[in-house]
């Protein structure tokens, strides 16, 4: 796992030290909102993953912005009632992430379920758009999958939009992925940066953001499901931003960068991903 996902850290431990870092920062259980863009697989829900964490945590409530793979899907009608909700001077707390199985024998993308015998795949939607996109290659050679050269579903027949615009969004990342060590580790980390843009974009669009939160704290990272153990939480990005220091309601000072402070140096997962390239496509290390 540390090979494809280096400074993964128990959910619980990892949840611990974002709280330390806010704590400090005056955000409490009761000042603060918390608001969550994860799959909506269910194993993200058990009691050690990372989210039923970090909602007991903070005054037993969260917002749920995700959908399948993770996407934002509640969009920005979604993050404006979010936003609408916080406590009066509070402030918000996002935390948003892919996530991925890790079978007994160490496969990346699998996960024996409960009450299952069979390894079923996960995540299924990431994993579903990627080999959708396999089957929709020009030749199959072609390493490269081209969004323009693909064929729209028939929706009057086939009602799946969520899956349908993670394969849109997936589609134009998976350049290079042939360079990289694991195609699911490859994966993941586009969809992370996907999801990170998307929520940035709610965020950074809202122009009336501080007239209803003074700061808005945001991780991201990668959510690694085991059977047994305890799950896993990659952070990559964590980050914190408030009113322009203008005084310029309409505008947002340069995001505050929490990440070394709080889980120390930043992963090298340039040897994963194959490239510079592919990584600064995911914006893993990028506002």
């Amino acid at each position: 796992m540390k090979q494809n996902f280096p400074t993964a850290l128990l959910s619980g431990d990892c949840e611990k030290l974002i709280f330390k870092t806010l704590n400090s920062r005056g955000f409490t259980p009761t000042n603060t909102l918390l608001g969550h863009s994860v799959c909506s697989d269910e194993v993200n829900t058990r009691g050690e993953q990372i989210i039923p964490l970090m909602i007991d945590r903070w005054n037993k409530k969260g917002f749920a912005l995700g959908g399948l793979a993770g996407l934002p899907f509640a969009g920005k009608s979604g993050f404006g009632a979010y936003l609408h909700h916080v406590p009066d001077d509070g402030k918000l707390l996002v935390i948003f992430a892919p996530h991925v199985g890790i079978d007994a024998e160490g496969q990346i993308g699998g996960l024996q379920r409960d009450g299952q015998i069979k390894v079923s795949s996960a995540c299924g939607a990431a994993i579903g758009a990627y080999k959708a996109l396999q089957s929709k290659k020009k030749t199959p050679d072609d390493p490269l999958l081209v969004y323009d050269n693909l064929e729209r579903e028939n929706l009057d027949t086939k009602f799946d939009p969520q899956l349908e615009q993670i394969v849109n969004l997936l589609a134009p990342r998976l350049k290079g992925i042939d360079d990289a060590q694991n195609s699911i580790s490859f994966v993941t980390y586009q969809m992370y940066g996907i999801i990170r843009e998307l929520i940035t974009a709610c965020i950074t669009q809202t122009d009336d953001l501080f007239d209803y939160t003074t700061e808005i704290a945001v991780v991201g990272g990668v959510i690694i499901n085991r059977r047994k153990g305890g799950d896993f939480f990659q952070p990559l990005s964590f980050e914190t931003r408030k009113r322009c220091s203008s005084g310029d309601t309409k505008k947002i000072d340069t995001p505050i960068d929490l990440y070394e402070e709080t889980f120390g140096p930043r992963p090298n997962i340039q040897d994963i991903m194959g490239s510079k390239q592919a990584i600064d496509r995911a914006s893993i290390f990028t506002s």
